[in-house]
């Protein structure tokens, strides 16, 4: 930016030429205001469409309407729902078809590992897993067809949570269903529940595990 410093020192015009009018002087100085003020205007307008994020004039990636399908191995912890919630994730985010399918197919096999992972833990725990592991499942049946049996009104709900979360695969809860099992076998000996479920129940690998 130019800087003009004022000295108090008269000027001396030179010899032949005429002195420079005020309409002639104020000429150039109309000229820079209007090209300052176009700057300005310039600046205003990269400033306006750096506040909006860069994105005025910019066509859209997303389409219309995601075509997206469960990944492979995924049915046990994902359904519709999780797919229409995602589709709008997606939308937000102003991901491409071939952006939003790679990024949920990422997203299940993290979910898969993470379940595997938890299962494998529980599995070889070595109070409620190894060779104690199958009776431990059926204590933690017994819990499940005393308190969630077939036609209650949240027993699928409930079977779907476990298999969602894989909260049934965790080593927490999976022992507290053991424990509080046992609790039972012990204060009503040869009580219903015991032993194996009825056919029509679902197994307690079926709930926990969702196999």
């Amino acid at each position: 930016m130019a800087e003009t410093t004022a000295t108090g020192q008269a000027t001396t015009q030179p010899a032949g030429e005429t002195p420079t009018s005020g309409a002639a002087a104020a000429a150039p100085a109309a000229g820079a205001a209007g090209a300052k003020s176009a700057d300005q205007t310039g600046a205003g307008s990269q400033a306006g469409a750096a506040a909006d994020g860069g994105k005025a004039g910019v066509t859209p990636k997303a389409p219309e309407k995601y075509e997206l399908t469960i990944p492979h191995g995924a049915e046990a912890f994902m359904d519709q729902a999780d797919l229409d919630a995602f589709a709008k994730e997606a939308k937000a985010n102003d991901w491409t078809q071939d952006e939003a399918v790679a990024v949920l197919e990422a997203q299940a096999d993290q979910v898969a590992g993470l379940l595997v992972r938890l299962r494998t833990e529980t599995e070889k725990d070595t109070e409620y897993g190894g060779d104690k592991l199958e009776a431990s499942k059926a204590l933690a049946q017994r819990v499940i067809d005393r308190f969630r049996p077939k036609g209650h009104a949240r027993a699928e709900s409930f079977a779907r949570f476990l298999q969602k979360t894989g909260a049934g695969s965790h080593i927490e809860l999976f022992s507290l269903l053991a424990d509080i099992g046992k609790a039972m076998a012990e204060d009503k000996p040869g009580a219903p529940g015991t032993g194996t479920p009825p056919k029509s129940q679902k197994t307690v690998e079926e709930v926990l595990y969702g196999s």
